[in-house]
């Protein structure tokens, strides 16, 4: 979870809950439809990782931003459905990449 505050110049009042008592109770929706719970302690990342989150959300910002112009647009269906791919194969990769390295740390070990 990222305290981004929407790009604010303060943290939001939670985050600083968190940093007073890291303990939370997560949820995580299964495939299956069911909801798991489990507890956990949150971390604030590390300085080089915050300067990658926040990388990885701007880019994501700026694909979003590039793709509501696009829909916009009154440019041929052929060239915007190539574009539209290009973009939404963009997003995915950035999905995946947190899928990745997300997941592991979100999952409870005892499952």
């Amino acid at each position: 979870m990222a305290a981004s505050n929407a790009g604010g110049p303060k943290h939001p009042a939670w985050f600083h809950n968190l940093r007073a008592d890291a303990h939370v109770s997560v949820e995580i929706g299964t495939a299956e439809g069911a909801v798991e719970h489990f507890r956990a302690t949150a971390v604030v990342a590390e300085r080089e990782e915050r300067g990658r989150m926040r990388e990885e959300h701007q880019g994501v910002a700026r694909t979003v931003e590039e793709l509501e112009t696009l829909l916009a647009s009154s440019g041929a269906p052929e060239a915007l459905r190539a574009e539209v791919d290009r973009l939404a194969a963009r997003l995915e990769r950035h999905f995946a990449y947190e899928e990745a390295h997300l997941l592991p740390v979100l999952t409870p070990q005892s499952r």
